[in-house]
Parts: C-alpha cells; structure tokens; sequence
C-alpha cells in the first residue's frame, strides 16, 4: 500500500487478561518470535478445555456405540434361542429317527437352522469371536439335519432344476455353512470327523448346488458377495488334512464331491455371466489341481476315476484363463501397491508366495500331462491338442530354466532344510502359513533347491519320449496345402504355437537338448514335409523376416520393448478386447489387448514368429552339425516330403535343408538381425546398469519364453551365422564381400576406434580384479557374481559394440583391417608392459634406471637373468620349457638367448632380434617332430595335437609297473605343461611378428577362435575330415546307409581307441559316448545321434585337456579374445605368412644391404643387386620365389602386412667375389650372403643351386 515507506512502524501491545505485565519485559518488536512466557495464561486455559470437552464427547460416542452393539447382540442371541427351540421342538426329534420326506420340508427346516447357526466357533484353535457359550449343540442339530437332508436309496427329493430362485439360494447357503463348518472342525475329534463324511455325503447328493458353489466363488465380476469358501479348495483341505487312505468313505466322498458338478444337470436360470461348463474346469485348476501328490492321496484307483471325467481341451483352456486373470490381478495389485517394493518384509513374503505357488502349479502341470497321456495313450498329437500345448508352455514356460536344473538333481528326500526359509521344504499343512513364517524368520540359511517330486519329473519327462516329440508336426500339413479353407495365416498362427511347445522343451531339458534337435528335425508333417523345412517357410512368410531382410533398423523394431496395457480395474471380461486375429486366438489367447495402464512388452507383439525363427535356428544349427560339404552343396537337389533311398539319410538332410538361393536369403536376414543386436545394444535393452547395481540386465525374454533372453537368442544367431560362414569359406556359394557390413561403419576412424575400445575393456578388467573378493565365497556371493557377469556382459555390448562385433562377427569388417587392428592391439599392449618402449635394449635401460617397473627391492640384474637362457643346440625345447616356463606371461618381454654347441662352447653373436628368432622357431621345429609325440600330421600334413597322448602316457607308466598313480598323474602335468609352454612360444612369435613354417589343421585353429574348454565351438561331421578322413568317410556311410543299421552294423555308443607302448605294443581302450552307452544299440533311427557323438568325442573331449592347456599358454601371450576375430585360415595366415604371391617390388622396398653394397649417397642400387632384383622378379616364379624367400628367412609366405613388417628385416650383404662360391644364408637375422657375380646367369643358377641343395651356415 505503501511502496515508498521506508521507516519503522510500532506496534502498540493491549493487555486483556487483567493481570499486571512485568516490567522486565520489554515491548514486542515486529519482525522477531514471541517467547513462551508472553503467551496469555487464558489462552492456554481456553485451549486445554477444549480439549478436555473434547475427550469427554468422544468417550459418550464410544459408549454409545458399545450400548447398541451390545443390545443388538442381545436381541440377536434371544431370537437365536427363540429359532433354536422352535427347531428342536419342531424337527430335532422327527429328524433323529427319520428322512426329510419333501422338498418343501427341506428347504423350511434348513431356512429356520440358517437363522441362529452359530459360525463363530474354530474348534481346531478353540478361538471363539462371539456366540454361545457352548457350539457343540449347534454341531448336533447339524448332524441331524445333515443326516435327515441325505438320501441312501430311492429318489431323491430334490428336483434336478429348481424353479424358484430363492429356493436355490437357500440351498446355497446351507451349502456355505457346510463348506466353512468343514474348515473349522477338528481332524483329530472322531465324532466331528464322522459329521464331515455326512456332510460331504450330503453335498455329493446335491451337485446342482454346487454347480451354483463353484461359479459364484470363481465370478470376479459379480456384484454378489461371496459368503462360501472355495467348493474345490475345501475338497483340496481334506485331501490334505486326513490321510484317505486310511478313511476309505471319506476318500469315496471326496471322489463323488469332485465328479459330481461335471455330471450334473445344470441348474436352470443360473446367475453366472460365463458359461457354467469352463468355469467347473477353471474352479478344478485352480483350487483342486494344484493339490501336490493327489495320486498318493486319492489312491490310482481314485485318481483314475477322477481322470476318466476330465476333458483335457477343456481343462487347458480353463488353465489359460486362470492364467491370464493371474497376471491382470498381478498387474492391478501392483498398481494399488505402488509402495509394496519400499518393505523388505513384504517384497520377501510376496516372493516367497510365489516360490510356493510355483511349485503347486508344477503339480498342476503333471495333472494335466497324466490327463493327456491317458486320453491319447502314446501321447502323440492330433489336431485338437492346441490349447494342451499352449497350456503346457505357459506353465512350463515360466520357470523352464529352474525346472530344467532340478530335473537333473539327484533324487533325494524332499525335506529341504528343515525350516520355513526353504519354501520347497515347508509341507502342505505349513503352506498356507508361510507368510506368518516369514515375518520372523531369518535369511541365515540360503534356498536350496531340491530334486522334483518323483511323479512331476516323469510326467515332466513324458515330454521327452520319441513318440511325443516326433509326432509334434503330424497334425499339420506343409504351405504348400494350403487351400480356401485352411489359409497360410492360420498355418502360420499353427506353426507359431508348436515353435512355442518345442521351444519350452528345448529349454527345460538341456540335458536331453540334443536328442530333441534330433527327434524334432525327424518329426515330419502329415504331407510328409520335413519339420525343419516346414519351419522355414513358417518363418519366411512373416512380416519380421521380410522386415529385417530390408532393414537393419527393423530387428532394432522389433526386439525394442514396447509397452502394452492391461484392462482396467472395472472392466469385465466380455468388455476386454483381445491382441490378434480371430484365426490367431484359436491357439493363443494371451495376453489381454491394452486399455490403461502400460508396461513393458517384450519383443513388442511379435513374439508368435520369432517363436518361429528361434525354433528353426535351433534345428539348422543342428543340421548343420550332422550335415557334410557334399549334402550342403547339394540341396535342393531333391523334392522334399520324397526320400530317395539311394541315399538314406543322407537324402533326409537334403530335404530337410533349406536351398542354396534360400540360404542367401538366410544369411542377409541374419547378418542384419546380428549387426542390430551387436550395434543397437542399448537401444533393444535399455541404458546400461552400473556394475555393482542389484538390476539384473536380461529385462525381457525373447518370443515370450522366459530363459530365451536377449543373450540366449544372440549367441544362436551368432553360431549359426559362423557356422554358415564357415561353409562359405571352405567353397565360395555366396558373392565376393557378401559377409562384410563396411557401409554401417565409418572406416576411416574405425581402426582407433576399436583400440580405444580395447584400452576401455582392459580398464575395466583391471578394475574387476583389484576389487575381486575372498575366493571362498559364499551362496550370495556366488548369485550376485552372476548378476555381475550378466551385468558386465551387456556393459561390454554397450561400450565396445566395435570389439565385440570383431570378436563374435569378424567377417563383417575386411581382413587386411583385422590384420592392421591386431598389430595394434599387440603394440599398446607392448608399450603398456614396457613402459612405453618397444626397443628391446631401450627396455633393458628403462629395467636398470627405473624403479617403478620394478617390485620394491627387486635388484634390475635378476630382473633380466629370468629373461635370459643358456640353450644347448641338441635340446633346444627341454632348455627352453626349464628356463623360460616359469616366467608365464612375462615371456612377452624381450628374451636374450645363447647358445652352446655339443661340446659347451658358446656361440659368438649379439642378439640384436636375429637369435631370438632362431630360438623361436628352433622350439617349433623341434617341438612339433615325433621325438616328443605332441602333435601328429594327418594325410595333408596339418598338425594337430595328439589325441591319444594323456592316455599312452598312462598306459606306458602303468605297463611298466614301477610307477604308483600320483607319479603317474605327475608325468600327465608335465605333458600338459609342455602343451602350455608350446602354445606359449607360437604365442610369442605371433607377439614379435616372427613367423614360423607350421601348417596347423583347420580344426585345431578353429577351436583357437572360440577359447578354452571350446565355448562357442560346434563340433560337426565335417570337421572330422581334418583329423580323420577314414573315420569321417565311415560315420558319412553309416549316415547314407539305407538298411538295417542295427542289424548290419552291430555298433553300440561307444568308441575305441588305439594306443601305442613301449616296444612296439599297443593297446584298445573303449570309452561309452553316453551313459550306459555299451548296451545302446545303433538304429537308424538314433544314428545321427551316434554321429554327432563320435564328432564330439573326437574333436572337443578325447583332446580337450591338450587343447586347453595349448590355448592357456596361447592366451597368456596373445589373448584370445584377440584370436577370435579370424577364421581357421586367417589364423594360419598369421602364424606362417599369406598365400598371395610374392610382391617382389614391395620386397625390394623393404630390403637393408651391407657391406660394398650399401646405398650410397647417389642413392643408387650396385649392380649385383639390380641383377639380383631382376633375377627374382623376371626370371623366377612364384615357386622359386618362395624357394628363395624360404631360404632366407626359414618361411616360405610373406607377412600378412607386407615385408615391412618383416622382423628382422630382409637384408643382402656382399660375401666376397668369388665366382664358385654358392650363395649362403643366416636365417635368424633374414640375411642373404650373395657374392658379387658378373653376370645375371650366374647369379641365378649358384642361387637355385644354393637354395635347393639347402645351402645355410654348411656352405658359407
């Protein structure tokens, strides 16, 4: 009001509590608190009586309220004793000694008992709410009536449909009240357990009235509050409670109380809003089934009565109605409960709520296979089974993972841990109580996860058998049947449900994974299309296939989560629309299409045909495995759904095997859905988590299968695509730079690019290791590691997408760029060892003058002492692994070598990298010959390590007799212990870019790519040609054999081995391929299982510790994460040079001279040389060339990148001019001697001479 004041205002204090104001206290200044003792004394009084009237009031509300309470009560209990007279007077004694004659003296007797029963009482806790004092003459009346109300022989008086409405319900109370006395009497009471006989032989009388029980309990919309327990989970509460085998009556009860409702005439009129006959079936599931060991608790007899009456479509149609409501009530609570997550106590009882319900839908599941196996005995398949099969997947499905790892424990007692921490421990009568449980119990003792009951591992294991999984497709008929009536879309929508089934199986039981590939890829449609094939053109017929073929963006589309939304919480089922069309919800119902609330989706909607895609990836890929060069290259060739028997099986694969032009096709829809899962990492998943955060990273499960996460599904389509690429690259059937995706990368940054990524990769393993706890860690320990591990693994898809395509899809980026990056890497990783220098004597400096790369005290001189040998020329490799093994990686350091002759003399030289070289590949060329059988040669000279070495050295010990078992083992680690210094030194020239003249077999250097222990590496058929040609042309035969292959054959699963001892003795050892694989015979039926076996044995397990101990020393020097980004003949190229011819311009670029024949300042070449250049490049070829390059450098290829790379370089000194002297060489410093001839004919003809007589150090 006064914008412009700027003064001081006072206040004038007025004192209305006629007391005299101290005259201490000074005058109250605005702007500052008032103190306590300014307050007027009246205020405070006004205050407290106010509050004082206050209590007063709500002290006479309470009174009250308790006084009409009370009076109510009163009144009621008087009427009650009214009614209870008139009862007594009226039908107690006429009840005792006869039957209730009609239906109206029914319903009047049971109207006046409803009126004072007394349900108040819980005579299992003696806990009593209200009533009287005594409930027992209430329990009498009830006996009475009970037994009055049932009729033992002749006509019933009950109608079977009731015309009046108010009758029914009269009859449903009653019901109510039986139900809910059932559940409060006590088990241990004989009287009051004769009185549940009476009353469950009363309400098997009336199954109408159930009928009305069960719909209005399982109602979710209905506006009638439910006065009745559950009518299925009482019969579930006696079958629990009392041990049946031992009340046979009350098990015959039960059985009639379970039967009766599905037999019974339906009432008419009746108030449900869904048809009455799914909602039997759905009330069974979900408050009977769920029951564990009803087999055991109802007697096989008793089981199989309640079996006959189930229809199974119905049953798993009603199941996937359960399931569906389940996850819109999940979605809803979690809505209403926003804060649930904000208790531990609540988070720990909802989730073990769920652990126990798991285990109760397990029961469920075996109900529902026993159900099935009954109606269809072998349990093959038809046309009608769809709603079993989705019905199977969705229970299954959902905890197939932990199904699958408690299938393969041992059969134990079920008794868990002993405490209520262990929900698979707890039993049925503990169940209910659990939430209780918890809120005192403790997290001390961990989960353990215990076997399956017996009866759900062999339903579960039903699923398995030959007969159900190769009939899975004969309901069907091929694409190529289509017709008016049948459309491509509803085959599609069909083959989308069986991808589903397999799918789930393929996941639960990992053990038996292959057996099922086999079995499936067997299975045939009713038109006698292969499955595999009928797959295929499921899957090419999609939208996502044709999508991704065109866009790398659209798998990003596709795979993205998306948000769906769930019904809200006033709708009724009838108002709810549903995902998909018509044709669509006949086999898949689920989930409920969006109307509110959204929530993440996985794989957007899309879920159906990747179902489909997955599925076929899963059974190429084992195609693949059992398929050789000859019959890949050849499909196409016959018509499928028509065998040719001349080539057995053989022609099966062809058929099976989608067509050349297709695999095109293939390969484009995979490449592109690799690269997006590779390169669009964090869009498909979401940002990264931190590593130590509790968020697990698998946020969604590809196709709707939980354990198919996005990981799952990436490491398929990465094997499969390698595997095809591996094809490819053995014969070219796909055009030149098919595999590359350079377009979708800027190339010119690329190389730094990656080397940045690997430095940040390496950050991140260094700062794993320092905070890596106590290796005795404990159960959480052990879960939060692999959280970790998943966490790290998205981490390095998100932050190193380029590496991570390099080492999973190498043929993406161009070979000479590989070539390039791995030089890199080996360079920062030198200068990261070295302090910065790559020089060798520049590091022995920096060794001597700087302590921080040093240990504290380590004196420089021994530092360099452990990186320098004395080596004898008779044992190079014996000097070596003693001198050198213990430095493990510190080999990559610079080495310093001399060498002694035979009689101890040392050699004269400076090893400037020239004796280093020699060393090294002396180790080779000694290491790699039969003097120590570490490696053996197949028919084209490739090397492999031999198979047989661990054994023939057990053999050779034992048949000596001098050895015990630990000296035994002691000589096995110092043969594996030479594998690992082996694969150390070839490690150690790849390092220093020496290359050594070693032709390893394709197999050996493919298992390189994928690591130790062979991750990643798929053994097949046609792998074995590099080991085993006789053994691959046999397993081929056996494949293609068109007769009786048991009979002809006589093979069991198992193989044999030959071994040679000393003296030239040998030895045949057989190990089974399986357990108990000596009394399996070979079908030919389970051949290409045996096939698959005998490949595996051979390549991956007779081998796998010389492999593994190769590939720890290989991995110490180069890692081998390094390695993964070449195919078995890149990797060949780098150890020993390119097969390209000699580039003898870029050689003479790169050549050094001495002597008279250094370039002097007129910067020209001395005449020997330019004759020397024009003889190698005019009037040699590439042959002698390499002849020639052989004979200076020990290595007939040139260096991958040119002979720049070359260590040390090519150099040519003048050795004199002497026209008879024949040219010599000193291969460890790369020199040729060449004496100064006159004239070019000479010059060639004293060098093809030198060179093919191997003229070296002998000749000089």
């Amino acid at each position: 009001m006064f914008p412009n004041f700027t003064g001081s205002s006072r206040k004038r204090n007025v004192n209305l509590s006629g007391r005299r104001t101290p005259s201490n206290v000074k005058p109250q200044i605005p702007g500052l608190s008032t103190q306590p003792q300014q307050h007027s004394s009246s205020l405070q009084i006004a205050q407290q009586q106010r509050a004082r009237r206050e209590t007063e009031r709500q002290e006479l509300e309470a009174a009250k309220k308790i006084q009409s309470a009370w009076r109510s009560r009163k009144v009621v209990f008087r009427e009650r004793r009214i009614w209870r007279d008139e009862w007594d007077n009226k039908y107690g004694t006429e009840f005792a000694n006869r039957k209730v004659r009609n239906l109206n003296e029914a319903l009047d007797s049971v109207r006046l008992f409803l009126g004072f029963y007394d349900r108040t009482w819980d005579l299992r806790t003696g806990v009593k709410r209200v009533g009287p004092a005594d409930p027992g003459s209430d329990l009498n009346r009830l006996a009475i009536l009970v037994a009055a109300l049932t009729v033992e022989r002749g006509p019933h008086y009950m109608p079977v449909n009731l015309v009046e409405r108010d009758d029914l319900y009269t009859l449903y109370r009653f019901m109510a009240i039986l139900l809910h006395t059932i559940t409060r009497l006590s088990t241990k009471n004989l009287q009051q357990t004769t009185l549940i006989q009476h009353i469950l032989n009363y309400i098997s009388q009336t199954p109408s009235v159930a009928i009305l029980i069960i719909v209005r309990s399982l109602t979710p919309y209905t506006t009638t509050p439910m006065v009745a327990p559950t009518y299925f989970g009482v019969l579930s509460y006696i079958t629990t409670t009392f041990n049946l085998n031992k009340h046979p009556e009350l098990r015959e009860n039960v059985l009639k109380c379970l039967i009766g409702p599905f037999s019974a005439a339906v009432p008419q009129d009746l108030p449900c809003p869904t048809p009455v006959g799914p909602t039997l079936y759905r009330a069974l599931a979900r408050y009977y089934l769920l029951t564990p060991h009803l087999l055991e608790r109802l007697g096989e007899e008793g089981f199989q009565q309640l079996a006959s009456i189930i229809h199974i479509n119905d049953l798993s149609g009603a199941v996937l109605e359960n399931i569906e409501e389940d996850l819109q009530a999940r979605h809803q609570s979690t809505m209403r409960k926003g804060k649930l997550s904000n208790s531990p106590f609540n988070v720990k009882t909802v989730k073990d709520d769920r652990i126990i319900l798991k285990e109760k839908r397990l029961w469920l599941t075996a109900y529902i296979i026993f159900f099935f196996r009954g109606r269809s005995q072998s349990g093959a398949f038809d046309g009608s089974n769809n709603n079993y099969l989705k019905c199977i997947t969705d229970l299954v499905g959902g905890v197939a993972v932990e199904v699958g790892k408690r299938l393969d424990l041992e059969d134990e007692e079920m008794t868990g841990t002993g405490t209520l921490d262990d929900p698979y421990s707890i039993s049925d009568r503990d169940a209910e109580d659990v939430e209780i449980e918890m809120e005192n119990g403790s997290e001390q003792h961990p989960r353990r996860m215990l076997p399956l009951p017996p009866f759900i591992k062999d339903q579960l294991n039903t699923l398995v058998e030959q007969s159900s999984v190769s009939s899975l497709f004969s309901a069907t008929t091929s694409f190529s049947q289509a017709n008016s009536q049948s459309s491509d879309s509803t085959r599609g929508v069909e083959a989308q449900l069986l991808a589903s089934y397999a799918l789930t199986l393929l996941l639960v039981f990992e053990r038996q994974k292959q057996a099922i590939r086999m079995w499936l890829y067997l299975a045939s449609t009713a038109d006698g299309v292969p499955a595999v094939r009928y797959l295929w053109e499921a899957a090419k017929r999609g939208k996502i296939y044709k999508e991704i073929c065109d866009d790398v963006k659209a798998a990003v589309r596709s795979l993205k989560t998306k948000k769906r939304e769930w019904p809200q919480e006033n709708q009724t089922r009838a108002e709810i629309p549903r995902y998909g069309s018509p044709a669509h919800r006949q086999y898949h119902t689920y989930p409920t299409t969006p109307q509110n609330q959204p929530v993440d989706e996985p794989s957007g909607g899309d879920n159906s045909e990747w179902q489909v895609i997955l599925l076929f990836l899963e059974l190429y890929t084992f195609l693949l495995i059992v398929m050789d060069d000859e019959e890949f290259f050849s499909t196409g060739e016959t018509v499928a759904g028509h065998k040719s028997k001349q080539f057995g099986e053989g022609s099966r694969t062809r058929e099976s095997a989608p067509p050349l032009k297709d695999v095109h096709d293939l390969t484009i829809f995979l490449k592109n859905l690799a690269f997006a899962m590779y390169w669009y990492t964090s869009q498909i998943q979401g940002e990264v988590q931190p590593i130590n955060s509790n968020t697990s990273t698998e946020q969604f499960n590809v196709a709707g299968v939980k354990g198919m996460g996005f990981e799952f599904v990436k490491t398929a389509v990465t094997g499969l695509l390698r595997m095809i690429y591996l094809r490819d690259s053995r014969r070219n059937f796909l055009p030149k730079d098919h595999w590359l995706m350079t377009a979708h990368f800027d190339m010119e940054g690329f190389i730094p690019a990656v080397v940045a990524e690997e430095e940040k990769r390496h950050s991140m393993e260094e700062e794993e290791e320092a905070s890596e706890p106590d290796p005795q860690y404990t159960h959480h320990e052990f879960a939060r590691r692999q959280l970790h591990g998943q966490q790290r693994s998205h981490m390095l898809a998100v932050v190193v997408p380029r590496l991570e395509i390099l080492q999973h899809l190498p043929f993406f980026i161009p070979f000479h760029t590989r070539v390039q990056i791995f030089r890199e890497f080996v360079s920062v990783d030198q200068r990261r060892r070295r302090g910065g220098e790559t020089d060798p004597d520049a590091w022995r400096e920096m060794i001597f003058h700087r302590t921080a790369h040093r240990r504290p005290g380590e004196d420089p001189r021994e530092v360099l002492s452990k990186h320098h040998a004395t080596i004898r020329r008779e044992s190079v490799f014996e000097d070596a692994l003693d001198e050198f093994y213990p430095l493990g990686d510190g080999l990559k350091e610079p080495i310093q070598i001399t060498f002694v002759d035979q009689f101890g003399a040392q050699e004269a030289g400076i090893d400037g990298g020239g004796v280093t070289k020699e060393f090294l590949t002396s180790v080779t060329k000694e290491a790699f010959t039969s003097r120590y059988n570490l490696f053996v040669e197949n028919k084209h000279h490739m090397l492999y390590p031999k198979p047989t070495s661990i054994e023939e050295t057990r053999e050779l010990m034992k048949d000596l007799g001098e050895f015990d078992s630990s000296e035994i083992e002691s000589e096995v680690q110092r043969l594996l212990k030479q594998y690992e210094f082996l694969g150390r030194i070839v490690g150690k020239c790849m390092y220093e870019g020496i290359l050594v003249d070693i032709n390893f077999a394709g197999v050996f250097l493919l298992q390189w790519s994928v690591g130790k222990d062979g991750g990643g590496y798929r053994p097949g058929v046609n792998d074995l040609r590099d080991l085993d040609e006789e053994l691959y042309q046999g397993l081929v035969a056996l494949k293609n054999y068109t007769g009786d292959v048991e009979t002809d054959f006589a093979l069991n699963f198992t193989i044999s081995s030959s071994l040679t001892l000393s003296n030239g003795k040998t030895k045949t050892i057989t190990v089974d391929l399986t357990p108990n694989g000596s009394n399996i015979p070979v079908t030919n039926i389970n051949r290409l299982e045996y096939i698959h076996f005998v490949s595996k044995y051979r390549l991956l397990g007779q081998p796998r510790q010389q492999i593994n101990a190769f590939l720890q020393g290989l991995g110490s020097i180069i890692s081998l994460s390094w390695l993964s980004m070449f195919n078995q003949k890149e990797l060949q190229t780098l150890v020993g040079g390119g097969d390209s011819p000699i580039d003898v311009s870029d050689l003479r670029r790169h050549t050094h001279y001495g002597g008279v024949y250094t370039i002097g300042d007129d910067k020209l070449e001395h005449p020997v040389i330019q004759i020397f250049w024009k003889v190698l490049e005019e009037d040699l070829t590439d042959e002698e060339r390499r002849a020639v390059l052989k004979f200076v450098t020990s290595v007939s290829r040139a260096p991958l990148l040119g002979f720049g790379m070359l260590k040390p370089r090519f150099s040519i000194r003048d050795a004199g001019d002497d026209q008879d002297r024949l040219p010599s060489t000193s291969t460890c410093v790369n020199l040729l001697k060449l004496p100064r001839y006159k004239d070019r004919e000479t010059l060639r003809s004293k060098l093809m001479y030198a060179v093919n007589s191997g003229a070296g150090f002998d000749l000089s």
